[in-house]
C-alpha cells in the first residue's frame, strides 16, 4: 500500500496548480484532504496522464469559500459557486489540461466522520494534501474499508443510512458497478428494495444523469434487469406495471414487459454483430455517439426507445370475436406515454422528439419489409418520415424482430427482415441522394411557376418531385419544371383538391 501511496503522490506532484493550493492552505492554516473518485480511479489504474481533463475533489475543514477564491485568483482560474448551503465551490482552469477542482466543507468535525457520511466505501477514502510537501507527511485515511472493497471489486455502502440520506445512491450503486465492472454487495440490493420508493422524491435531472451511464453501457440489459428485480425501475417508470404479464399472441413468446427487456438484450447483440463489418460499424458508432441533449448521446434515447417501444400495447389491447389479440394504434398511444417519460426525466426537446418518433414509427421498417418494396421511392418515403432517426429506427426494429420468437415467427422471416433492413442502413450512409435528394426547385419557385398560393399542394409537389428524382425520372432544373407543370395539369391531388 505504501508503494501505491508514493505513486499517487508522484502523480499529484505533476499537477502544477496543486503547488499554489498548498501555499494557500499554509497561509490560511487550512486542513485540506483529497477525496473521492481520483483516489479510487488511481488505485484502479483508471487514470491516464494522456487524458487532458483532471478532476479533483477536496474536503476542507473551514474557510472553504475564502480558500477557493484565493486559489482561483492565484492560478488565474474561474471561481464557481456550486451550492451555498453546503459550501461547495468549483475552480476551473483551462489550458493544455483542463482542471476541475471542487471544494466542499467538512460535513462533520473530522475527516473520518466526514467519510462516514459518504455513499460507498470505495468513495470514502482521503489523502492529506500535506503529503505533497514531504513523503514523511503521507497520510491515507480509509476508515470504511474502501481499499479492501477495491481489491474485492465490490460496491458496498458506507452505512445503513446511506440510502435514506440520499435515495439517488440506490441508482448510483448500479452505476458504479456497471462502470467499474464490480459486483454489488447483497445488503445494497436489500436496501434498494426497501428504499426504492424514496426515489419518487428525487429530481428527474439527477435520475437521468445516473441512468444514462447505466443504459449506455455495453451490457445494460443485465443491469436494467437487475434493477427491475429490485423494484427500482418501476418506481422510475410506473407504467411498467401495466406491461407485466400481458400476453401478446402466437407471434410472441414473452409478455409485453419481458419482450421489451429481451429487445434491449437483442439490441446489444445486433450492435455486436455489426462490429464484424469494420467500416459500417464505425459509421453506426459515430451516428449513435451524436449528442442530442447536453452531453447525452443518441444511443441513450435509442435504448430507451427500444425498452419502451411497446409501452402503448396494454392500453390498446383488444380481443376480436375470432379470439385474436390486436394492438391497433399502440404506437400512437406509446408516443404519448414516452412523451411523459421524457418530461419526467427532464430530457431536452430534441431527445423528447426523437424518443416520440422512435416509438410512433417503430412499425414502419417492418412495413417496408412486408411490402417487399425495394424501390428508391419507398426508401425515400421512409427516410422522409424518420429523418435523422432513420438508422436508430431500423436498429430498434431489428432488435424487436429478434425478440419476437413465438410459434408463428419463422426463421426465414427473421433472415429476410435482417437482410432487407441492413441494406436500408447502408443506403442511409452511402446513398445520400436517396436520403436527401438535391433540391432542384424550392417552394417559392413552385408557387411562381404554377401560380399557386402557399399551402398543402406545394408540399405535395415537392414530395412528388423528390420521388421522381430518386427514380431518375428528373435530373435537372429544367426537367423538374417540366415535371411539375405536367403533374399539376394532370393530377388534381397535387393541387390539394
Amino acid at each position: 500500500m505504501e508503494d501505491k501511496l508514493k505513486k499517487f503522490r508522484n502523480y499529484l506532484a505533476e499537477i502544477d496548480p496543486l503547488e499554489a493550493l498548498i501555499n494557500t492552505s499554509d497561509k490560511l492554516s487550512a486542513e485540506i484532504f483529497i477525496v473521492g473518485g481520483i483516489i479510487r480511479d488511481f488505485l484502479l489504474k483508471r487514470i491516464s496522464p494522456e487524458v487532458p481533463f483532471v478532476e479533483i475533489d477536496f474536503a476542507v475543514k473551514r474557510d472553504t469559500e475564502k480558500l477557493a477564491r484565493i486559489f482561483a485568483k492565484d492560478i488565474g482560474g474561474n471561481f464557481i459557486l456550486l451550492d451555498e448551503k453546503t459550501s461547495t465551490f468549483r475552480v476551473i482552469l483551462k489550458g493544455r489540461y483542463t482542471y476541475q477542482f471542487d471544494f466542499s466543507r467538512f460535513r462533520a468535525d473530522t475527516i473520518e466522520e466526514d467519510l462516514f457520511l459518504r455513499d460507498f466505501t470505495i468513495n470514502a477514502m482521503a489523502f492529506n494534501l500535506n503529503g505533497l510537501k514531504a513523503e514523511s507527511a503521507l497520510e491515507f485515511i480509509d476508515p470504511c474499508g474502501g481499499m479492501r472493497d477495491l481489491e474485492k471489486k465490490e460496491v458496498r455502502a458506507v452505512s445503513e443510512h446511506s440510502f435514506p440520506d440520499d435515495p439517488l445512491r440506490i441508482i448510483r450503486a448500479f452505476r458504479f458497478a456497471v462502470n467499474l465492472g464490480f459486483k454489488i454487495d447483497p445488503d445494497i440490493l436489500k436496501c434498494a428494495k426497501e428504499y426504492a420508493h424514496l426515489l419518487r422524491g428525487v429530481s428527474g435531472e439527477r435520475i437521468t444523469e445516473e441512468l444514462y451511464k447505466i443504459i449506455c453501457s455495453e451490457d445494460s440489459y443485465s443491469w436494467i434487469s437487475r434493477m427491475d428485480e429490485t423494484g427500482i425501475l418501476e418506481v422510475i417508470f410506473p407504467v411498467i406495471g401495466e406491461m407485466r404479464d400481458v400476453n401478446q399472441g402466437p407471434y410472441h413468446h414473452l409478455d409485453i414487459w419481458r419482450h421489451s427487456l429481451e429487445a434491449l438484450k437483442e439490441f446489444e447483440c445486433v450492435l455486436a454483430e455489426f462490429s464484424h463489418n469494420e467500416i459500417l460499424s464505425k459509421k453506426i458508432k459515430d451516428y449513435l455517439d451524436i449528442e442530442l441533449g447536453g452531453e447525452r448521446s443518441r444511443l441513450f434515447i435509442l435504448k430507451l426507445g427500444t425498452l419502451f417501444h411497446d409501452i402503448g400495447k396494454p392500453r390498446a389491447k383488444e380481443i376480436t370475436e375470432e379470439n385474436k389479440i390486436r394492438f391497433i394504434g399502440h404506437e400512437r398511444i406509446g408516443a404519448k406515454l414516452v412523451s411523459g417519460i421524457a418530461e419526467n426525466l427532464r430530457l431536452s426537446s430534441k431527445e423528447k422528439n426523437s424518443l416520440e418518433r422512435l416509438v410512433n414509427l417503430h412499425l414502419r421498417p417492418g412495413c417496408l419489409v412486408d411490402t417487399q418494396d425495394i424501390s428508391p421511392r419507398a426508401k425515400l418515403r421512409f427516410f422522409r418520415a424518420a429523418e435523422e432517426d432513420s438508422v436508430a429506427l431500423i436498429l430498434l426494429a431489428l432488435s424487436d424482430k429478434r425478440a419476437t420468437r413465438g410459434p408463428l415467427t419463422t426463421a426465414e422471416s427473421q433472415i429476410t427482415f435482417s437482410k432487407y433492413l441492413t441494406g436500408v442502413i447502408k443506403d442511409y450512409f452511402y446513398q445520400k441522394e436517396l436520403v436527401k435528394p438535391v433540391k432542384l426547385l424550392d417552394g417559392d419557385q413552385i408557387m411562381r411557376i404554377l401560380g399557386i398560393p402557399p399551402g398543402k399542394a406545394v408540399g405535395n409537389i415537392l414530395d412528388r418531385l423528390e420521388e421522381a428524382q430518386v427514380e431518375k425520372k428528373v435530373n435537372t432544373e429544367e426537367e423538374a419544371e417540366e415535371f411539375i407543370r405536367h403533374m399539376f395539369k394532370n393530377n388534381q391531388e397535387a393541387r390539394g383538391i
